[in-house]
Order: structure tokens, then sequence, then C-alpha cells
């Protein structure tokens, strides 16, 4: 993978990080907060995934690298999911 590629997703994965921190700001009343893991998911989605696909059409990166990044993403989720549980568990995070 061409540096410049590898610099793109790393911003990515900040933009990704960015939304899960300001989902995380809403978090305000424990209970019923599973939509801001829905949101963050459909961000990606809409936002992110086109333009992976638009990387391995062009094929700036292979499906491996785009497995692994995306692995990446799936975590930043569940760690989120995880931090969302707890506080609507009434656990501090």
């Amino acid at each position: 993978m061409e540096e410049i590629v590898r610099k793109e997703l790393d911003t990515y994965l900040m933009m990704v990080n960015n939304w899960r921190n300001s989902y995380a700001s809403w978090l305000e009343v424990p209970g019923g907060n599973d939509y801001v893991v829905e949101d963050l998911k459909e961000d990606i989605s809409t936002y992110i995934a086109p333009k992976l696909q638009r990387f391995v059409n062009n094929e700036y990166i292979t499906p491996a690298e785009v497995k692994q990044f995306w692995y990446e993403l799936v975590k930043i989720v569940d760690d989120f999911a995880e931090v969302v549980r707890k506080f609507d568990g009434g656990e501090n995070v």
C-alpha cells in the first residue's frame, strides 16, 4: 500500500474516532442509548465503506488490506458499544 493511501486510511480512522467521541458526549441518561452505536455504524457504512470500495476498485488497496482496516473499524464500534452498555447499566465509564 502506498504511503498516501495509508495516510488517507489513518485519517478515516481519526474521523471515526471523532464521531465516536461526539456520540459519547450524547450519553446523558442511562438506558436506551443503543441508538448512538447504530448511528456510528450508519456513519461508517455511509461515509467510509464507499471510499474503501473505491480504493479496492482502483487497486489502491488489496482485499486483505480492506479486511484489516475493517477489523480496526469493528474494534472501534465494539469498544464503543461496550462503553454504552456499561453506561446504560449505570457503571462509571
